[in-house]
Parts: structure tokens; sequence; C-alpha cells
């Protein structure tokens, strides 16, 4: 089935132009992406941007902070007399949390009773990956809980301010935790995390085809975690609120095709590709292959827009002489006084 477009309106309906797509069905995926978006702006950032936050916060906050030797040091710098403690993490899958990798996901074990654990997805739900898509942080709510400053939150994940607080909560601690001197001795006498040393090496996701992470100084570590927790205050929390990839590209990108703004669709389409947007992933679940089709349609209506444009043959513009008037006007206008001077002549 041919449909012509040329605008995608919010509710669905399409009107015709000369643009052709071949888009059976595609009212549903136009509703389907149109879901309620907060409203953060990035500023000047874009959602490319987010995605590279994200890989810093995998190398320098996710894998540190969720490293076995790492926990245990910063449970003894935090120095809260909780009730739970530091435990080892289980495969994601064993729990709600279900991720469909090889990712463990973290969890407390309280002191009195070692077989009651404390779950930031099962026993308080402040972490629930299909409200907010991006949110690992089961080593860093762990590790707030420890702290008890968690406790002053509702597990509340659809709340998204709330959701940022605790974010701002975690950086925070993170920064308490790296400024002191014991977590600087750990980095350069204790932990050894490189393939060197370690049967399972930390991973640069920074780096393209992800490198094992060399070995750093404290100094070195500590000033690659600094950047990252600036990243995430300033505007990381927002990859990790919601769905960012709808509210920055999906919905943006719409929007500059309703808008036929040429620019805005070659810049997305350039970035959907540098980050190989709509790539199929092993892990991709039934909302990610919905959306990655939505978003092959856009790219699909967006190249055909830009087609049109660059196959337009350039419009023709008319030939301006000295005076700032072209021949037929300026013909005209001497014409027309000819004929008013000898109107004069003849009353006379």
């Amino acid at each position: 089935m041919v449909w012509l477009w040329s605008k995608i309106n919010i509710d669905g309906h399409v009107s015709s132009s000369n643009t052709y797509c071949n888009h059976k069905n595609y009212f549903m995926y136009v509703q389907y992406i149109m879901a309620a978006a907060i409203d953060y702006e990035l500023g000047d950032k874009t959602y490319e941007d987010l995605v590279n936050f994200s890989n810093y916060m995998q190398t320098y906050i996710n894998q540190v902070f969720g490293d076995q030797t790492v926990r245990e040091e910063v449970q003894k710098i935090l120095k809260y007399h909780s009730k739970w403690e530091i435990t080892e993490a289980i495969p994601a899958d064993d729990n709600a949390f279900a991720s469909g990798d090889d990712s463990m996901h973290h969890i407390l074990r309280k002191k009195a009773n070692k077989s009651d654990i404390w779950c930031s997805v099962e026993v308080e739900a402040y972490q629930n990956i299909d409200i907010n898509k991006n949110d690992t942080l089961c080593q860093s709510y762990t590790l707030l809980k420890l702290s008890g400053k968690l406790d002053s939150y509702e597990a509340d994940p659809e709340d998204y301010n709330n959701h940022i607080a605790i974010q701002k909560e975690m950086i925070k601690l993170y920064r308490s935790v790296i400024n002191d001197k014991k977590f600087a001795f750990l980095i350069d006498h204790v932990l050894g995390y490189t393939k060197k040393y370690s049967a399972a090496p930390w991973i640069d996701f920074t780096r393209i085809n992800n490198p094992h992470l060399k070995q750093l100084t404290a100094k070195e570590m500590i000033n690659r975690i600094k950047t990252t927790l600036d990243m995430w205050e300033t505007y990381g929390h927002l990859y990790l609120v919601g769905d960012p990839r709808d509210r920055y590209f999906t919905i943006p990108l719409k929007n500059a095709i309703q808008e036929g703004n040429l620019p805005k669709i070659k810049e997305f389409i350039a970035m959907g590709l540098r980050l190989s947007i709509v790539g199929p992933e092993d892990d991709d679940n039934l909302y990610d292959k919905r959306q990655k089709k939505v978003i092959r349609k856009l790219f699909d209506v967006g190249t055909a827009l830009l087609a049109d444009k660059e196959n337009m043959p350039p419009s023709k513009k008319q030939r301006i002489r000295k005076g700032g008037k072209s021949k037929t006007k300026r013909k005209k206008a001497k014409g027309q006084t000819r004929t008013k001077k000898r109107y004069k002549s003849y009353k006379n």
C-alpha cells in the first residue's frame, strides 16, 4: 500500500503531497511515540551527549561501585550504623530486574538475619525499568540505603522529580566517598582491576570496541569519577528518567518532519546512524523493537523529504539590471512617462 506523505499530524492523520513512502499502518506507530513527555530541557546537549554520558557512567560508576571489593570499602567509609550490609550480587534474571544479559543485580542483607535481603526492585520499588528505561542504578540504590539517605524518599519511580532528587543524593554520596583518603589508598594499593590482575577485568565503555580499562592512579581514577559525576549532575540524570530516546530523539525527529525542517531532519538521521540507534540488539524487548520500528519509519519519511529537496531543480531568479528594476518594469515605467507627456502636449 502506497501512501502520500507531507505532514504527520500529532493525532496520527496524514495529509497528502508529492512525497511517496511505503508506510502501511503508520497510525499506530505515530500514536505510540506520542506518549506524554516530561518538560525537561537539555539545553545545548543532545541525545548523543546522553548516550556518551551513559558510557562514562557504566565505566566509572556502575562498574567501579559495583565491584565487591570497592563496595566493602565504601561501607567502611560511610560509617553509618545500618541494619543492612553489603553482600554478593545476584544474577539479574534471578529477580524482577530481568535484564536478559549476564549483568548482576546488587542487593543488601540484614546483619541480624542473613536470609533477609533488601532489593531496590522487589522489596522497595525504587527501580523500575519499565518506567525509567535506563535505570541500572542498583549498586547506587544499595549504597544510598546503607547511608540512610534513601529512607528520606518515596519509592515512586513514576515521580520523575523524586527520581532526580534521589540521583542528586547519589552524586553527593559518591563525591563524599572519593574525597576520603581510604578510597585513594584502595585504588593505588589494593584494587587490581586490569587484565593483568583480575579474572573479570574492568571495561572502558567510553572507547570504541570497549577495551579493558588500563591501570589508573588514584588521582586519575578520582578525576574521571569527578568528571562523570559533573556530567550526571548537569544533564546526565535525564538519561535515567523515563525514556530519553523517545523524548530527545524520536519525538523531536517526528516534529522536524512535521515542520519540514530539513536541517533538523538531516541532523537527527546522521545522529541516529552514528549511534546505530535502530540496530537490533540481543536484549531488545517488545518495547524496544516497537520503538525502533517507529524510528525506521521516521528515517524513511525524513530521507524521502531530503531526497525530494536534493532532486528539486533550482528556482530561476529574475535577472536584475542596474537600478534595481527588471528590464520589463523599466520599459513599462518609461512608456508611462512618455504617454503622460504626450497627453499634456495635446491639451495645450
